[in-house]
């Protein structure tokens, strides 16, 4: 932001705003890097687990849940996923026997899913190869300093992501 606390930014080709400087940096950078970042971390995943990244989430929230039960509704949420692409997702986990829909005791109109032992195997499989991939990746290439900078920044723009 410039001093009076607005973006730097120009009109470019074609009469469209455009950043500048430092922040046209920092945003395009972080484009780039997650687009990448999130490329490559699918692909290995896929590749070994035959997983996308969503998949490792759903699995990973439901080995921490607790007795690997969660109601469908509730892991959408914590997963960050539309209900529907949730419901999608457990349907193809669900063929593979990874984890189970039953019904919820507490609520008829709503379902549980439970990871299977299966699914409880592969997760954590998948978690310790998608950590190392992100060290890799990542963490790796960063000092702890700039790693620090990232944290309190991501802190500040989703401070309830904590």
């Amino acid at each position: 932001m410039t001093a009076s606390g607005t973006c730097a930014s120009d009109t470019g080709p074609g009469g469209l705003a455009r950043l500048q400087g430092e922040q046209a940096e920092a945003w395009t950078g972080w484009l780039r890097v997650h687009r990448r970042l999130t490329r490559e971390l699918e692909a290995a995943l896929q590749d070994r687990h035959g997983l996308a990244l969503s998949a490792l989430e759903v699995l990973g929230r439901l080995a921490d849940a607790e007795q690997q039960r969660m109601r469908i509704a509730r892991l959408a949420e914590q997963a960050g996923l539309s209900l529907s692409r949730t419901s999608r997702l457990i349907d193809r986990l669900e063929q593979r026997g990874l984890l189970a829909r039953e019904p919820c005791p507490e609520d008829s109109r709503a379902s549980n899913v439970q990871l299977t032992p299966g699914g409880l195997r592969l997760a954590r499989e998948a978690q310790a190869a998608h950590l190392s991939d992100l060290q890799r990746l990542f963490f790796d290439r960063l000092t702890q300093r700039q790693i620090s900078a990232l944290a309190a920044a991501f802190a500040r723009l989703a401070p309830q992501a904590r």
